[in-house]
């Protein structure tokens, strides 16, 4: 597996998703995972010996519609990668925030019944207050 690199990220939020994910567990490694020759799939985390996939969203708030379609998007890739593989993976969805994870914990929620439903798990990993306000402030930039 090869080191990923998302270029829609800030250096701040690629940080916290890094630190989440060792929080998580230490384990897990960003990965590029070939399903053939010119086929891959990028995940945030993985362990093939664990049988973990987990995608990571270092995001401080309540999201707006596209975010939780990208958070949706990030599910899917969970569960096309455990069909591909054959076997079952636990599959994570990681979180900074328990305010952006709440529309995928919300009982009253097709997106949480969703992920339920496919056995995704959703995470929340608190970072310090120090490392939020990085975060906010990464997102600020990002939407000016």
């Amino acid at each position: 597996m090869e080191k990923k690199q998302n270029r829609s990220r800030s250096d701040v939020q690629q940080q916290a998703e890094n630190k989440l994910l060792k929080l998580y567990n230490p384990e897990l490694k960003h990965g590029r995972i070939f399903l053939t020759k010119k086929i891959f799939v990028d995940v945030d985390g993985y362990s093939k010996r664990l049988r973990i996939a987990c995608e990571v969203w270092a995001h401080i708030g309540k999201p707006k519609a596209a975010q939780k379609h990208k958070v949706m998007n990030d599910g899917v890739k969970l569960l096309f990668l455990e069909k591909i593989l054959g076997y079952k993976l636990k599959k994570v969805i990681l979180f900074a925030d328990e305010r952006a994870a709440a529309p995928f914990n919300d009982a009253n929620s097709w997106m949480a019944l969703c992920f339920k439903t496919y056995e995704i798990e959703i995470v929340v990993k608190n970072l310090s207050k120090k490392e939020k306000g990085k975060i906010q402030k990464a997102q600020i930039k990002q939407s000016s």
